[in-house]
C-alpha cells in the first residue's frame, strides 16, 4: 500500500473511495465531556462524511 501524508481523514476517505473500500473499522479513545468536544476525532468526522457502513470500537475509560 501506498504510504500517504497529508490531513488523515482526507487521506482515508480518498484510500476509501479510490479502491472501492466495503468496511472502514477505526477505534476511538472513548472520550466524553468537554475533552470530545474540544478535541473532536478523526473517528467521528469520517463517520459523518462517509455513506458507507463503519466498525467503531470506543475505548473503556479504564483502557485509555
Amino acid at each position: 500500500m501506498k504510504e500517504r501524508d497529508g490531513d488523515p481523514l482526507e487521506e482515508i476517505l480518498d484510500h476509501v473511495a479510490k479502491d472501492h473500500i466495503d468496511l472502514i473499522a477505526m477505534a476511538t479513545h472513548g472520550c466524553t465531556g468537554l475533552t470530545r468536544l474540544v478535541m473532536g476525532s478523526v473517528a467521528k468526522y469520517a463517520l459523518r462524511r462517509t455513506a458507507g457502513p463503519m466498525l467503531l470500537r470506543a475505548a473503556l475509560p479504564e483502557e485509555a
